[in-house]
C-alpha cells in the first residue's frame, strides 16, 4: 500500500491533497468453482488489514469496474487499485459473459472513470504456479531476479495487443521488482 500512495505521490506531482489507501476485499469467490468466503473468514481478513492501519471496503462483486462504478459516486479523484499480475491475467481471462460487449465494456467501464491499476509484481515461481493451476494459457514472461512485472509480461495477439495498449498508455501501471530493476533479464518463460 506505501509503495503504491508513493506512486500516486509521484504521479500527480501536484498537490491534491493526502492520497487515501483503501484495501478491498470481494465477498464473492474470486475464482470459478471455489466456495465464497465465509463470514468468519472475511471478519478475519478485515481484522488483518484494520490492525496494518488501512480502511478496509467489502464489495459484493469481484469486479474491479464494478468497484470503481460504487467509489466514483462518492469522489472524483483519482482512483488507483493495486493488483497482483495474477489479478491482472485473470481480468483477461474472465468472459464477462454477464456484459453485452464483454471484455471490452468491462476494461470501458473501469479506465473510463480516472482509474488505473498498479499492477505489483510478482514471484515468477509463483506466476508460473498460478497460470499452471488455474489452466491460463497465452501468457509468457521474462523475470528479473526471479521477480515479473507487468511490463516483461506478454500474451500472443490479437489480446497481447489490448495489453501493450493499456499498459503503453498508463492504464496498467507497471510498479517496480522489489530487487534490483537493473539487472539483466535471467530467464524467460514461454509455456509449450
Amino acid at each position: 500500500m506505501a509503495a503504491a500512495l508513493q506512486e500516486l505521490l509521484k504521479e500527480l506531482r501536484e498537490a491534491v491533497g493526502a492520497p487515501v489507501g483503501i484495501f478491498c476485499l470481494t465477498a464473492t469467490s474470486i475464482g470459478t468453482g471455489t466456495p465464497n468466503p465465509d463470514f468468519p473468514d472475511l471478519l478475519l481478513r478485515i481484522g488483518a488489514l484494520l490492525e496494518r492501519g488501512g480502511d478496509v471496503l467489502l464489495f459484493r462483486e469481484r469486479e474491479l469496474y464494478a468497484m470503481t462504478g460504487l467509489v466514483n459516486r462518492y469522489t472524483k479523484s483519482p482512483l488507483r487499485f493495486v493488483a497482483g499480475l495474477s489479478l491482472l491475467i485473470r481480468a483477461f481471462v474472465d468472459p464477462y459473459g454477464n456484459l453485452e460487449g464483454s471484455r471490452l465494456e468491462a476494461l470501458a467501464r473501469l479506465f473510463g472513470q480516472n482509474a488505473r491499476v498498479y499492477a505489483y509484481p510478482m514471484a515468477a515461481k509463483d506466476l508460473k504456479e498460478w497460470t499452471e493451476s488455474n489452466s491460463v494459457t497465452g501468457w509468457e514472461w521474462s523475470e528479473r531476479n526471479g521477480w515479473v512485472s507487468a511490463e516483461q509480461l506478454r500474451h500472443t495477439p490479437p489480446l497481447g495487443h489490448l495489453y501493450a495498449y493499456l499498459l503503453a498508455n498508463n492504464f496498467f501501471v507497471s510498479m517496480k521488482n522489489p530487487t534490483d530493476a537493473t539487472a539483466p533479464p535471467s530467464s524467460v518463460y514461454m509455456p509449450g
